[in-house]
């Protein structure tokens, strides 16, 4: 069994872990459990580490770009254009896991990236 076919399950349920934890609980809570579940498997699959990095870094600019659009709404009279921002940015929050974890499902790993997630040198 490859290293990518043992580890889609794995991966595209790091993908749905936010969402899950979000209806459970709170986004952070989701977002809390990706992480453990990610940290505790990334050094045995590189596949794995791969999507786990990608969702955790997607999870965390969704966070700070509401964070953002809360900050003008709550600071400025903005309000027109901050509401839509932020309501997209959870409309991409819900609907980009769901595609990566199907992109993961399917053993793709080159084949996609996060959008407006900030990249480091080699990743």
């Amino acid at each position: 069994m490859s290293q990518k076919t043992e580890g889609a399950g794995y991966s595209a349920a790091i993908h749905i872990a936010p969402i899950v934890g979000s209806i459970i609980g709170t986004p952070i809570l989701g977002l809390l459990v990706a992480l453990i579940m990610w940290a505790s498997k990334k050094n045995e699959n590189g596949f794995i580490d791969h999507h786990g990095r990608e969702a955790i870094r997607f999870q965390l600019m969704t966070i700070v770009y509401c964070l953002f659009g809360f900050s003008i709404i709550m600071f400025t009279p903005l309000i027109l254009f901050a509401l839509p921002a932020i309501l997209l940015t959870l409309f991409i929050w819900l609907c980009y896991p769901i595609y990566m974890a199907i992109q993961a499902m399917d053993g793709r790993k080159e084949t996609y990236a996060y959008t407006f997630s900030p990249r480091r040198k080699g990743d």
